[in-house]
C-alpha cells in the first residue's frame, strides 16, 4: 500500500474509517466564532444579501397585514400593478426571487414607502426571537386565519 504524499493520508484501498490515526487526523479543529461555517468572502456577502432580502420581505408582510385588515385583497394589489394575481401570491409567499423592483412594486401597491437605514451590527439590540420563530409564528397565524375564513 502506498500513501499519496499530497492527499488525505489514506491509501487508495482504505476508507477514512479504516485508516490508522495520523498526525494530520489528530489535529484539533479551530472554529472562528465570526465565521463558524468557514464561508468564503463571497458566501459571507451572499448571506448579507439574504438578510436584507428577508428584512424587506417582512417589512412588506407587515404592511400587507395592515392593508389586509383594512379590506385590501391580493386581487387589488394585482390590479394596481397590472400583474397576475398568482405573481402577487408568490411574491407575498416568500422572497425567493425578490429584487428591488419587487420591493418597490409591492410597497407602491400597498400604499406605503420604504425607509432604508444601514447601521453597525453592534448598535442594534439583539431581538429575543430568531428568524425561524418569526417564520413559524407567521405560518401558524396564516393557517389559523385560513381555517377561520380570514
Amino acid at each position: 500500500m502506498t500513501v499519496k504524499p499530497y492527499g488525505t493520508g489514506f491509501s487508495e484501498e482504505q476508507s477514512p474509517f479504516e485508516a490508522p490515526p495520523t498526525e494530520t487526523m489528530s489535529r484539533k479543529i479551530h472554529v472562528n466564532p465570526e465565521n463558524p461555517f468557514n464561508l468564503t468572502k463571497r458566501e459571507l456577502a451572499k448571506e448579507g444579501v439574504i438578510h436584507v432580502m428577508y428584512d424587506a420581505f417582512y417589512a412588506v408582510l407587515d404592511l400587507w397585514d395592515k392593508r389586509k385588515s383594512e379590506g385590501m385583497t391580493q386581487k387589488d394589489i394585482a390590479e394596481k400593478l397590472g400583474r397576475d394575481p398568482a405573481w402577487v401570491s408568490r411574491a407575498l409567499g416568500g422572497p425567493a426571487n425578490w429584487t428591488l423592483r419587487t420591493l418597490g412594486e409591492l410597497t407602491y401597491a400597498l400604499n406605503g414607502t420604504v425607509q432604508l437605514k444601514a447601521v453597525a451590527k453592534e448598535d442594534i439590540p439583539q431581538p429575543d426571537e430568531d428568524i425561524y420563530d418569526r417564520i413559524l409564528t407567521r405560518e401558524g397565524r396564516d393557517a389559523s386565519e385560513t381555517a377561520a375564513g380570514g
